[in-house]
C-alpha cells in the first residue's frame, strides 16, 4: 500500500490538513462559469466532498480492522458449521455472497 500524510486530517478553510497543519489536499473552488445560486450550490457541493474525504479517511483504519474482525469470526464459525455437519458446504450458504463480498473488499484496501 502506498504511503500517506498521517490522519486525523481536517478540514481548514480550502484545505484538508495534518499534523502541524500539514497539507494534504486543497479544495476546489467552484467551476468559474458558475453564477449565483449555482455558484452556492457548486462551494457546498466542494466543501461536502472535502468533508466526506476527511471522515471517511479517518475512519478507513477503524472500519477495516473491524471489517476484518467480523470476516474472521464468521470464518471461525463456519469452521464451527463444518465440525458439527460435515455436508454443511459455506458455499451453499445464504451468507456466502457476503462472505466473498467482504474478502472482495478487504483485499482491495490491502488488508489481507
Amino acid at each position: 500500500m502506498s504511503k500517506h500524510t498521517p490522519t486525523p486530517w481536517r478540514l481548514s478553510g480550502q484545505m484538508i490538513v495534518g499534523e502541524n497543519s500539514y497539507r494534504v489536499a486543497e479544495v476546489n473552488s467552484p467551476d468559474y462559469r458558475a453564477r449565483g445560486k449555482e455558484r452556492r450550490e457548486d462551494w457546498e457541493y466542494c466543501r461536502g466532498n472535502a468533508e466526506f474525504i476527511v471522515r471517511a479517511c479517518n475512519n478507513h483504519d477503524a472500519l477495516v480492522e473491524k471489517l476484518k474482525a467480523q470476516f474472521h469470526a464468521v470464518d471461525w464459525l463456519m469452521a464451527k458449521l463444518i465440525a458439527a455437519d460435515p455436508t454443511f458446504m459455506p458455499s451453499e450458504s445464504p451468507i456466502w455472497d457476503s462472505v466473498k463480498g467482504t474478502h472482495a473488499a478487504l483485499t482491495a484496501a490491502g488488508a489481507i
